[in-house]
């Protein structure tokens, strides 16, 4: 058995149009993400410590389509830009975004991520 055992790899997600192969995103991504969309941190900062697992995908989805977009491209390995000329559905772009934030920061293992993601931060001289 191998790391890559243990980890969901994909998830097809059936759109309106379609379905289409959803991965999760690694830490490296994730942190792209946000310092490319410096509104998703923004949300998450001001947010209460307890709530920020349940602001993630409000957080995205208000950071505005660049940031959703970029998100898609990221979570279906697409080429920067795809998920903008797409004909996604408001709807499908919920459905995906929900999809790899469940698959790339699961909720139950959330907490722990928050907490050393703090550590991190205070080591750094950060306020969070």
């Amino acid at each position: 058995m191998s790391l890559f055992d243990l980890v969901e790899q994909s998830k097809t997600v059936t759109l309106s149009g379609g379905s289409v192969e959803v991965y999760p995103l690694d830490l490296r991504k994730i942190l792209t993400l946000i310092g490319k969309h410096s509104d998703i941190a923004s949300s998450l900062q001001f947010s209460p410590k307890e709530a920020r697992a349940d602001v993630i995908r409000e957080a995205v989805i208000s950071a505005g389509s660049d940031a959703v977009s970029s998100l898609i491209d990221a979570a279906t390995k697409s080429e920067s830009g795809a998920a903008e000329k797409a004909p996604l559905s408001a709807m499908d772009q919920l459905e995906i975004v929900e999809v790899v934030v469940d698959m790339s920061l699961p909720k139950e293992r959330l907490g722990k991520f928050m907490v050393k993601g703090e550590q991190w931060l205070a080591a750094l001289g950060l306020e969070s």
